[in-house]
């Protein structure tokens, strides 16, 4: 799983709030008790943890699942279910994925064929499987700027294509 470090805890200072994160890099722990030390992030645990061995334990108001269905490693539909499981009622599960549609033009850039793409009409029905209501399903236009968000603006408005897709979905 990508860094919650550098997610969650960035962005937010929810007063009350528990934060749990996990990634498999170990290097990552350095730098959350470096973070940590000099309050540049929200208070929260860190532990490292093979997303195959996360069983969850406890239930959350929110889980945030950042960036990890990217990865080849990873299946959306092997592990989704322990993420599901640990929402609470009323809870939101967020995460993002990319949409198989987006493979061959982004294999014409010469990138992609390092990641691993999903149908979105199939993640819909694992997620409404799940009894989750999809309360958004946004295209990611890109954070970089310059011909990179181009070319993703481009592709959403004319195409009706992007890259990946931020889902929030309740219990």
């Amino acid at each position: 799983m990508r860094p919650a470090a550098r997610s969650l805890e960035f962005y937010t200072r929810l007063p009350g709030a528990i934060i749990d994160s996990f990634d498999i890099d170990e290097r990552l722990i350095a730098l959350h008790h470096a973070l940590s030390a000099s309050a540049l992030i929200a208070p929260c645990s860190f532990r490292t943890l093979d997303v195959a061995a996360f069983e969850p334990t406890t239930l959350y108001d929110i889980v945030l699942v950042n960036d990890l269905f990217y990865t080849k490693h990873v299946d959306f539909d092997r592990v989704i279910g322990k993420f599901a499981a640990s929402v609470a009622p009323g809870g939101v599960l967020y995460f993002d994925i990319q949409d198989e549609r987006a493979g061959p033009v982004w294999r014409l850039f010469g990138k992609g064929n390092a990641t691993r793409r999903y149908n979105l009409a199939n993640v819909r029905a694992t997620l409404e499987g799940l009894d989750f209501k999809i309360e958004s399903m946004t295209p990611s236009l890109g954070i970089k700027g310059g011909l990179d968000g181009l070319v993703r603006r481009g592709l959403w408005n004319v195409f009706g294509i992007a890259n990946n897709f931020a889902f929030v979905a309740k219990r």
